[in-house]
């Protein structure tokens, strides 16, 4: 069983922040879509 996380987080800081507190305890990160658009993707 594999344990996967979705940063559903407003911002770019938030979500590395929160993916550097969990990283160690977590197969799988996932980009929430709300980070999408801030970084080039469109929904």
């Amino acid at each position: 069983m594999q344990l996967q996380v979705a940063l559903d987080v407003l911002d770019l800081p938030a979500a590395l922040t929160l993916a550097d507190q969990v990283s160690e305890h977590v197969d799988i990160l996932e980009l929430g879509m709300n980070l999408s658009p801030q970084l080039g993707h469109l929904p």
